[in-house]
C-alpha cells in the first residue's frame, strides 16, 4: 500500500513540476502576446498618422497646382499683352514721318538756332512749319514711350511669376517626394503589421495548445491528489479497523479475566467498557 503512494506521489510531483514550467512558458508567451498588441496599436496609429499627412500633402499639393495653373495662365495674359503693345508700337511708330534720334536732334538744333539767329518772317515761317511737324512726331514718341514704360511693368510682372512658378515648381518636386517616402514608409509598416500579424497567430495557437496541456494536467494533478487522500483515508480506515479489533480482543480476554475471577488492567478496563459501549449503541 505505501509502495502505491509513493509511486503516486512521484507521478503527482513529475505532473506539478510539468504544470509549473508549462505556467512559466504560458506566461512568457502572455508577455510576448501583450508586446505583439502593444506594438500593433503603435504601428496602426502611425500607419493613421501618416496618411493623414498623406492626406495634408496631397491637399497642400492639390492647391500648389492651381496656383501654378493660375500663374502660367496669368504669364500667357501677359505674355498676349506684351505682344499686344509691340503690335500698338509699330502701328504708332508708323505715323512718325522721321526717325526719333532725328526728330529730338533736329528739335534741339532749331530751337538753338532760333535764339541766335534775327528774325526773318520767311525763315521763321519755315522753321515753325518744321517744328510743328517734329512736334507731332515727338508726341508720337512720347506716347510711344508710354507704351514701352507700360510694357516694362509688364515684363517685371512676368519675370515675377515666372520667379514665383519656380519656386512653385520646386515646392511641388518636394511635396511628390515626399508623398513618395510616405507611401513607401506605409508599404514598410504594413509589412511589419502583417508579420505582426502571422507571430500573433503563432503565439495565439501555442498559447491555446499550451492551455489544453496545462487543463488536462491540472485535472490529472487533482485526480491524483484525490487518489493520494482515497489511499490515505484507506489507511486510516485500516488503521481504526485494526485498532478496534484489538480492542475487541483485550475486551473478550477482559471477560474471560472477569469470569475466572481475575483483576483487569488499566487498559482491558477501558477495551472492555469502548467495547461494551459499542454493543449497547449497536443494540
Amino acid at each position: 500500500m505505501r509502495e502505491d503512494i509513493g509511486r503516486v506521489k512521484e507521478e503527482l510531483e513529475r505532473v506539478s513540476e510539468e504544470r509549473r514550467n508549462l505556467e512559466k512558458i504560458f506566461y512568457e508567451l502572455k508577455e510576448r502576446m501583450n508586446s505583439i498588441n502593444y506594438r500593433f496599436r503603435l504601428l496602426n496609429e502611425e500607419i493613421d498618422n501618416l496618411r493623414k499627412d498623406y492626406r495634408k500633402i496631397k491637399d497642400d499639393m492639390k492647391e500648389a497646382i492651381e496656383k501654378l495653373n493660375n500663374i502660367k495662365n496669368s504669364i500667357k495674359e501677359k505674355k498676349l499683352a506684351k505682344r499686344k503693345i509691340y503690335e500698338e508700337i509699330n502701328m504708332i511708330r508708323e505715323r512718325a514721318s522721321k526717325p526719333y534720334s532725328y526728330v529730338k536732334n533736329r528739335l534741339r538744333e532749331l530751337d538753338h538756332m532760333i535764339q541766335i539767329h534775327p528774325t526773318d518772317p520767311n525763315w521763321e515761317k519755315n522753321i515753325i512749319k518744321e517744328m510743328k511737324q517734329l512736334s507731332l512726331d515727338m508726341k508720337i514718341y512720347k506716347e510711344i514711350g508710354k507704351k514701352r514704360e507700360f510694357l516694362m511693368s509688364i515684363k517685371l510682372e512676368e519675370e515675377y511669376l515666372k520667379f514665383e512658378a519656380a519656386n512653385l515648381r520646386n515646392y511641388i518636386n518636394d511635396l511628390k517626394i515626399k508623398i513618395n517616402n510616405i507611401r513607401l514608409n506605409i508599404i514598410d509598416k504594413k509589412d511589419m503589421l502583417y508579420k505582426l500579424i502571422k507571430e500573433k497567430e503563432e503565439v495565439k495557437t501555442k498559447l491555446n495548445g499550451i492551455a489544453n496541456n496545462l487543463n488536462e494536467l491540472r485535472i490529472r494533478e487533482k485526480q491524483l491528489i484525490e487518489s493520494i487522500k482515497t489511499e490515505y483515508e484507506k489507511v486510516k480506515n485500516e488503521k481504526v479497523e485494526r485498532g478496534k479489533q484489538m480492542l475487541k480482543a483485550i475486551a473478550e480476554e477482559a471477560e474471560r479475566k472477569l469470569k475466572r475471577g481475575g483483576r483487569l488492567t488499566r487498559i482491558e478496563i477501558e477495551a472492555l467498557s469502548m467495547f461494551r459501549g459499542d454493543e449497547e449503541g449497536e443494540r
